[in-house]
């Protein structure tokens, strides 16, 4: 099995972590590909493939903290004053 078959979005991590070295951490600089490592993670989380965990994990994290957050703001939007 190959590295990029197991864990299949490390690729893109890899991309952001020589793009942030070359950039001087400049974040600025990077944005495409972050946005490919979380395109391929959301892709790997509705395919339900639990690999992309060392890649994605992070990723996974930050979505369900801006979720929770995300519904808890809502929810006390709602309360009467």
């Amino acid at each position: 099995m190959s590295t990029t078959t197991k864990y299949p979005c490390k690729e893109y991590a890899c991309r952001i972590q020589g793009c942030l070295v070359k950039n001087d951490y400049n974040q600025d600089r990077c944005v495409q590909y972050v946005k490919a490592l979380e395109q391929c993670c959301r892709q790997m989380q509705q395919d339900g493939v639990a690999d992309a965990q060392e890649a994605c994990g992070s990723i996974w994290r930050r979505w369900e903290r801006e979720a929770k957050q995300a519904a808890a703001a809502a929810r006390q939007s709602r309360q009467p004053e």
